[in-house]
């Protein structure tokens, strides 16, 4: 049992730079996966404590009658038993200083519902002081502590109010987006909110026109969710049922800054899905192929196992362990590392498009423990298929080395006009790439997916850029970079693990080889060339490959998205993605040299007889 286990100790030390590769692969696999599915829940729950903290209505009720609300239609509405808290006020939409505006008189307890946020200043403290919206993309509020004249009319007559004091900058829960609101009048964008003081318009006999309220309820629902929604329009309709048909109701649903909220939240959803998916399934095929070819090297052992009278169990067992042992580091990492990372970089991008209120740290693990499982299911898996193929074949056979797969003729010999201006080692190159078909295909499908994950970095930048100069989407437009960014990066990191993994793997598996290339004399450049140059023409194969399925992936995506397109991507994405790519290949072949140059020449007399 002792020496059993000393055995798998060894397991691990022989095969450290595969285990800390496939660590690291499995490691990003899962912060980019758990990262991603986080991202939209933690922007919901960080703007959403930040609205909930000013008491964000549930919904407000306007009136079409000239005389405003009675006061009996206010105390029905905020008297009723399906309302928690709730206020009503003057809200007018007018030209003021000849821009399109609002003026709203404060409540003379305050906004208890839909709570103003002061950025700067105070409320007013007497009818000679005013308060303003906060500057925004359409909005251009007055400087705090400036003099200015509000001027506008009403029912035609023409007002003027002098010399009145900003005393503050606000900012209502209501009006989130940078892209501001829309008047009730032409549905124009607002270019100025002002908040006056009861007293200064108490001389005239204004309406009450909008009632905000707070829902009883609302608590039991996480706010924006649909069954949040369906309890709102429960109430509403409870509501038109009893009063008069001249209300409207107006919803978070109509609420432009929440509506552009969840839209936003929609995209990345998207994004958060499409994406993760892709890297996690490249990733786990790599791990598969590292798994296999690990158990399919140690035939040797496995045959000194069953000789020893070793139990099929107990051989299991070592293998399972060695996979799980790398599995859960990864994952245990990995899962955090999103969750924490991830989402604190990209909220700050939010700020282009909300008021954002502080970062708070939610949790949202389902995408991530779903590709953990499926991850740490495919490990286990295809260990215990590899472990079983393995276990079929006699002591005997499994204590000889595995044969080298024979040579034969590769499609381009039938080709004379190119094979015959081949080069000597190029052909040799061409036959052990076909010669080792699976390894061929794991490379290239490999190489391939990370390339399309690198390509649909930079066409996400290319279509964001595009986007800028449409004002629908340019606020979009400007947080889809971090993601971007965010999505080369890992895949450049994928693409750099993937390739070292396959490489290191692939120096191992031909010892032999290079053994015997050494000890006829080839020079190192001459050895190193025969191993990586089939790197370098298998990722170019790759490459070849992935790029167009980058491409499909992109198109895929827009699609969903109902933004932007295939035709934004610039020609520079296709070379920076090539060039990106091989840079990193080579950068990898470099810092696999020694592993080469450390080869045993006494390898190459293990010949199988």
């Amino acid at each position: 049992m002792k020496t059993f286990f000393k055995t798998i100790l060894r397991c691990f030390k022989s095969n450290i730079s595969r285990m800390i590769a496939l660590t690291s692969i499995i490691l990003l696999g899962i912060a980019f996966v758990s990262g991603l599915g986080t991202l939209s829940y933690t922007i919901d729950n960080s703007i959403n404590q930040g609205l909930l903290s000013q008491n964000i209505s549930d919904l407000v009720i306007k009136t079409d009658s000239e005389s405003g609300f009675s006061d009996d239609e206010i105390s029905s509405f905020l008297e009723s038993s399906k309302v928690e808290k709730g206020v009503s006020y003057t809200s007018l939409d007018l030209t003021i200083n000849e821009k399109n505006g609002r003026l709203i008189i404060l409540p003379e307890n305050g906004f208890t519902v839909n709570a103003l946020a002061i950025e700067d200043g105070r409320l007013p403290d007497n009818k000679n002081e005013i308060v303003v919206e906060r500057s925004s993309n359409v909005m251009t509020s007055p400087e705090i502590n400036s003099v200015i004249d509000l001027d506008f009319s009403l029912s035609g007559y023409p007002l003027s109010y002098k010399d009145l004091e900003v005393v503050g900058l606000v900012g209502s829960p209501l009006i989130m987006a940078k892209d501001g609101e829309l008047d009730l009048v032409n549905e124009e964008d607002l270019e100025l909110i002002v908040y006056v003081h009861a007293d200064l318009l108490s001389s005239l006999p204004l309406p009450k026109t909008d009632i905000s309220l707070i829902l009883k309820e609302r608590n039991n629902y996480e706010l924006g969710s649909d069954k949040y929604f369906e309890y709102v329009d429960k109430v509403v309709n409870e509501f038109k049922s009893t009063n008069s048909d001249s209300f409207h109701y107006l919803t978070l649903n109509e609420n432009k800054s929440y509506k552009t909220m969840l839209s936003y939240q929609d995209k990345i959803d998207v994004i958060a899905l499409i994406f993760p998916v892709f890297f996690i399934l490249v990733a786990a095929l790599v791990v598969l192929t590292t798994m296999t070819r690990l158990i399919e090297e140690e035939r040797g052992i496995i045959g000194c196992y069953k000789t020893l009278g070793e139990s099929d169990g107990r051989i299991y067992f070592k293998y399972i362990f060695f996979a799980l042992v790398t599995g859960l580091l990864g994952c245990t990492i990995g899962l955090p590392l999103g969750l924490l990372v991830l989402p604190s970089v990209i909220y700050p991008a939010f700020n282009m498009l909300f008021f954002i209120p502080d970062f708070v740290l939610a949790f949202n693990c389902l995408e991530g423990v779903i590709s953990i499982v499926f991850m740490m299911a495919v490990v286990i898996l295809v260990t215990v298929y590899v472990v079983w193929k393995t276990l079929r074949v006699s002591a005997s056979q499994l204590l000889l080395p595995k044969a080298p797969k024979p040579g034969g003729k590769i499609l381009l010999e039938h080709i004379p006009l190119i094979w015959n201006r081949l080069s000597f080692k190029y052909k040799s190159t061409l036959r052990n790439i076909f010669r080792y078909k699976n390894h061929l295909i794991m490379t290239v499908i490999s190489v391939a997916g990370s390339t399309a994950l690198v390509f649909a970095g930079f066409s996400l930048q290319n279509v964001a850029a595009a986007l800028e100069t449409d004002s629908q989407f340019s606020s979009m437009s400007r947080t889809l970079n971090p993601i971007a960014y965010l999505v080369i990066v890992f895949a450049l990191l994928l693409a750099v693990l993937v390739v070292f993994n396959l490489t290191n793997m692939n120096i191992g598996e031909r010892v032999r080889e290079i053994a015997t290339l050494e000890v006829l004399g080839y020079h190192d450049k001459e050895v190193n060339g025969y191993i990586f140059r089939e790197v370098v023409i298998m990722s170019l194969m790759g490459i070849v490959f992935g790029v167009p399925l980058g491409l499909g992936l992109m198109a895929f995506l827009l699609n969903y998205l109902d933004f932007g397109s295939v035709s934004d991507i610039k020609w520079y994405s296709y070379l920076l993605t090539i060039g990106s790519v091989l840079l990193f290949v080579f950068i990898v072949d470099f810092f696999l040299k020694p592993k080469i140059k450390g080869v045993d020449m006494n390898a190459s007399l293990k010949s199988v007889e």
